[in-house]
């Protein structure tokens, strides 16, 4: 009897943690032929055999019914090197057998591409797939495809910029230019009409120029990076996994809107030292730096939240700007080895709150701790928080607060 309700239990468990569709399997061996042909056709090694990979440990976190049932802990990944181009002997990623066949076709696109490694994987994976993509533009539909199934399960990013895209203020025609891309025929009327009537006059200010306007808006987020980050909110996802999905979308959000706009994260070991982590500066463009940086968060040590906003505080309100935003990312009360915790943390983080209104600041807190009602109208006021039910609508729901916090900027 224990054996049998141990198969069981194994079965389970093993049946709710796995994330495959073997029902719509393909095989390396199916589609080896194809695969030796595009990849000699686009430059690739004609030299080279293509062989099936070993799984091998992989070394990242898996879910918590992962753990439990032995599973996912090796993967197969793809290589090459002088002598074969190595692919995954079996694809079970996605629920239709297409999408599980265009994968090995993407990889020996990209492998035939590569001439030296590098160190750098991403740097190396988006020049690659440029190239790719210019030598053999029919690949294009399989690559979004795929990029498609992938973001499936993810927040989209392209819809929230497209979103975002309308707080930006409208383009409009800045007259009186002394340069731009039509002329001003009022104010070259103007000119004429009093040159032909003799009086003196200059011919500045002749053209109009279409132009964007400006937000007078400036933003810091401030993001807890605490060792309670490293809690798992369900069996597949941690805090710290969500707080990065939520600013990496955040980010590209607000580079839509054209908002100028800083990332900080921030742990601590007691007074001394209080770790601040610069994801983005105010003046620096976002792009692959910026998400690289996004990506490496990881969970630190403790919560000293009234030194951190002190810290951001002066970042921000050194900031040109009519109205100057800082908005609180957390998940727990403050909080530190020393006297902090308790009592001592809430109040010096109430304090600096206060500071940082004093000083022309706002400031929003958004948690997904579900006891933050019971301290956080003492910190922030009963307007100035919201306390997320569920962890995982984070990354969502972030940009779009943002979004109703500046509303009135945009008008």
């Amino acid at each position: 009897m224990e054996e049998q309700v141990g198969t069981l239990w194994h079965r389970a468990i093993t049946r709710l943690s796995q994330r495959r569709h073997p029902q719509a399997a393909v095989t390396l061996a199916e589609v080896a032929g194809g695969i030796g042909i595009l990849f000699r056709a686009l430059g690739g090694d004609g030299g080279l055999q293509v062989e099936s990979t070993e799984a091998s440990a992989h070394g990242a976190r898996r879910g918590l019914l992962q753990r439990i049932a032995g599973l996912d802990d090796k993967a197969e990944l793809a290589w090459r090197d002088a002598r074969a181009l190595g692919l995954p002997a079996r694809l079970v990623r996605f629920p239709e057998r297409s999408l599980n066949r265009d994968p090995y076709l993407w990889l020996a696109a990209l492998a035939a591409q590569q001439r030296a490694p590098s160190s750098d994987w991403l740097v190396e994976s988006q020049a690659l797939t440029a190239l790719a993509l210019s030598r053999c533009p029919g690949l294009r539909p399989r690559y979004q495809r795929l990029l498609a199934a992938h973001l499936e399960t993810r927040p989209d990013p392209r819809r929230l910029r497209h979103q975002f895209q309308a707080l930006a203020p409208a383009r409009l025609w800045q007259r009186g230019q002394s340069d731009g891309q039509e002329v001003d025929l009022d104010a070259y009327l103007r000119f004429a009409t009093a040159r032909h009537a003799g009086a003196g006059t200059h011919g500045d200010g002749l053209y109009r120029d279409m132009r964007r306007g400006a937000r007078d808006l400036v933003c810091l987020l401030l993001s807890d990076l605490s060792l309670s980050t490293d809690t798992w909110i369900d069996d597949r996802t941690r805090v710290i996994d969500v707080i990065r999905d939520s600013l990496f979308l955040f980010a590209e959000s607000l580079a839509a809107t054209g908002d100028r706009f800083a990332m900080l994260g921030f742990s601590s070991r007691r007074r001394d030292p209080v770790r601040v982590h610069s994801l983005k500066d105010f003046d620096e463009p976002h792009g692959t730096a910026v998400r690289s940086r996004i990506a490496a968060i990881k969970p630190g040590d403790y919560t000293r939240m009234g030194a951190a906003i002190r810290y951001a505080s002066r970042q921000l309100g050194a900031q040109p700007g009519g109205r100057r935003l800082l908005l609180i990312l957390s998940d727990g009360k403050p909080n530190d080895l020393d006297r902090y915790a308790g009592r001592h943390g809430i109040e010096d983080t109430r304090r600096a709150v206060h500071e940082a209104r004093r000083a022309g600041l706002s400031c929003f807190c958004v948690t997904i701790d579900q006891q933050g009602n019971d301290y956080l109208p003492h910190l922030f006021g009963t307007g100035g928080y919201i306390v997320l039910r569920r962890p995982a609508e984070l990354p969502k729901r972030l940009p779009l607060l943002y979004a109703r916090l500046t509303a009135s900027d945009s008008r």
